[in-house]
Parts: structure tokens; sequence; C-alpha cells
């Protein structure tokens, strides 16, 4: 009995051995056929057009709509125009926004504004991209509870004291008085949105002055490239076309080779 079921597993083994080595070798054969489709295409091309997807992704799993999501694209494009900013740095600040807009409950022109002066005071405050998306994300949970404060608040007046200087300016009170403001749950989401949803002169002026690096400019000839090569790579269906062959010839002998392995030795 012992023998025979050594036996039995030892053939079940050998046979997924078998399958999961000829799928290996589809997936070999796959990634080679795949590599030499990137290199023809152009890794940059591909890269640009996975930009364009992942702002298209953004745009839309927060809407109600796909009229709503085209809105946003087409935002997110004109303030990073407007900004020489690249289309992830405003992207991220439009999703964070509208992650909470329904439950905050403004329009998408109110959103729309808070997203571009949210992310001109950004970048008057001189935050790295790193201090200026754990700002945004802290200020966006605050927007979401309806209260700014504790360690939500302490992030946007320590990363993003621009942002902190304009809800005082609103306010009427030194920015020093933010903190008490925060523990007396005063900040909440209607003065949020009051401060930055609509126009603020003092913010105009200061980023009329405000002078774009080279850096800022070179990242507007990216943008415009990615959504050169974003939109010419969607409405040519190339991209689909790379991604059904890689689930074809890639991703499918693997998943192959992984079942067996998985199997191997089952009774």
């Amino acid at each position: 009995r012992g023998i025979k079921t050594t036996t039995k597993k030892m053939n079940g083994l050998t046979a997924s051995l078998r399958v999961a080595g000829r799928a290996a070798r589809d997936a070999a054969i796959g990634m080679a056929i795949v590599g030499g489709a990137v290199a023809g295409a152009g890794r940059k091309l591909i890269k640009a057009s996975d930009a364009y997807t992942n702002l298209t992704n953004q745009t839309k799993v927060f809407s109600n709509s796909s009229g709503q999501a085209a809105f946003k694209m087409q935002d997110t494009i004109n303030i990073a125009r407007k900004m020489n900013a690249s289309l992830t740095e405003v992207g991220t600040v439009y999703q964070r926004i509208s992650m909470v807009q329904a439950g905050a409950g403004f329009d998408d022109d109110t959103a729309s504004k808070m997203v571009e002066n949210l992310t001109k005071a950004v970048k008057l405050s001189g935050a790295t991209a790193q201090e200026a998306e754990g700002a945004l994300r802290q200020f966006s949970q605050g927007l979401a509870a309806n209260r700014l404060s504790g360690q939500e608040l302490n992030s946007v007046l320590e990363q993003t004291p621009m942002i902190a200087q304009l809800l005082a300016e609103k306010l009427g009170v030194a920015t020093g008085a933010l903190r008490q403001m925060g523990k007396d749950g005063l900040l909440t989401t209607k003065v949020l949105v009051d401060t930055f949803g609509g126009s603020i002169d003092s913010l105009e002026k200061k980023f009329a002055k405000f002078g774009f690096t080279l850096e800022a400019q070179m990242a507007s000839v990216k943008r415009e490239v990615t959504l050169a090569a974003g939109k010419l790579m969607h409405l040519s269906e190339v991209s689909k076309g790379l991604a059904d062959t890689l689930r074809e010839l890639v991703t499918g002998p693997l998943t192959r080779m992984n079942e067996a392995l998985e199997k191997g030795g089952e009774e």
C-alpha cells in the first residue's frame, strides 16, 4: 500500500514536472518574442502609454459617469499645462480630492479649483514630491473626516506651509492658532472647501511671481510627449495588442507552469 501510494505520487510529480517544463519553455519563447516587440516599439513609448493609462484610471475610478471622467481628465491636463507640472503630480492631487468629493458634497467646479489651488500652494511651499504626497494625503483624510487636526494638521503645517498660511488668512488668524483650532474641531470640511474651492487672490499674486525652473520646463515637454504617445497608442490599440500578447505568450504559460507545480504529487 505504501509503495503504491509513493509510486503514484512520484508518477503524478513527474507528469506535473513535464507540464511545467513545457509551460516554462513556452513562457521563455513568449518573453523572447515580447522582448523583441518591446524593443521594436520603443520602451519609452510604452512607458508613456502606461502613464496615460494611469491618468485615465485615476479619473475614471472616482467618477460617477463617463462625462465626469472626461471632464476630470481634461481638467487635469489643463491644470498641468498651466503650472508646468507633470500629469502624475496633478493627477494625484485630483485623485485625492475626488476620493472625498461625493461624501463631502461639493461639485466638479469646486473640486477643480481645489486641485488647482492646492497644487499651486504645494509648489510655492517648495515641498518635495514625497512631502507633498504625504501632506495632501493627510489633508484629504481630514477633509473626509470633517476635521483637520492632530497628525493630519501637523503634516500640512510642516510639509506644505503655504496651505497652512492660506487657511489662516481665510480664517483671519495667525498660522500658529491653527493647531488649537484643529483641537477644537473648527477646521471642518466646510472651512477647507470654502478656503480652497474658489479664487484666492493672495495665492494668484504669489504664483504670478513664481519662476519655473528648467526642470519644470522639461517636465512640460515630457508631459506633452506622454499625452501624444498615450493618445496614439490608445487610438491605434497598439497597447491593447501588446497587453493581449503578454497574456497569451507569457502570463498564460507561466500560470500553467505554476499550476502544474502546485499540483505536483497530488493524488
